[in-house]
């Protein structure tokens, strides 16, 4: 994918270790504190829906890839998108309807 904002990297963390609001803003912190700056989050809340999206597309491709040859490799790749699919659904709802969190307030698990 080449260079990427550290944005990408923290909203990518924090799906993949399914970090709460509380452990993505000791994360934040630690990386404001090495790095002298911390991502926008507005720019966070971007990259973890285009990070959720980008998931479950490369998931529901391979998925459809491995069909034939693996099937057993397919259902697994199929249960990660719908994973993905579900934390997208709940990221894209309005925030009216999402859990509220703590910390850095970035999405339902953010």
């Amino acid at each position: 994918m080449g260079c990427q904002d550290l944005s990408w990297d923290l909203a990518g963390a924090a799906v993949e270790l399914s970090l709460d609001a509380e452990e993505l803003a000791a994360l934040c912190a630690v990386v404001e504190r090495h790095k002298g700056r911390l991502p926008p989050l507005e720019l966070l809340r971007f990259h973890r829906q285009a990070y959720l999206a980008f998931q479950l597309g490369d998931h529901a491709l391979a998925a459809a890839s491995y069909d034939a040859h693996a099937p057993d490799e397919a259902a697994r790749l199929r249960h990660a998108a719908a994973r993905y699919a579900e934390l997208l659904r709940r990221e894209l709802a309005p925030a009216s309807s999402r859990p509220r969190t703590g910390g850095v307030g970035v999405g339902a698990q953010m």
